[in-house]
């Protein structure tokens, strides 16, 4: 878990770094969550985001993806989960 940039492509190894630079602690790359984010605070609601990452960066990035999709679901399905459990 952490911090999420956001950016509206997938990130290539190329860009790798200098995304780094702009964003040290960012743990991935968010495209959609964002712009829900933005709305919510324009209209003063609460919000929260529980992403799977399954894509990373790197050369091999639309090649991996596949294989991590289940198991990234998997693990956001279990935060929400046991964050629900923990509100009731």
């Amino acid at each position: 878990m952490g911090p999420l940039a956001s950016g509206d492509v997938f990130v290539p190894g190329d860009r790798l770094d200098a995304m780094l630079t702009d964003c040290p602690d960012a743990v991935a790359v968010d495209m959609e969550s964002t712009a829900i984010a933005q709305v919510c605070r324009s209209f003063d609601v609460g919000f929260v985001s529980t992403r799977g990452i399954s894509d990373l960066c790197g050369p091999a990035a639309n090649e991996e993806h596949p294989e991590r999709v289940e198991g990234a679901s998997e693990r956001a399905a279990s935060i929400v989960v046991e964050l629900l459990e923990t509100e009731s």
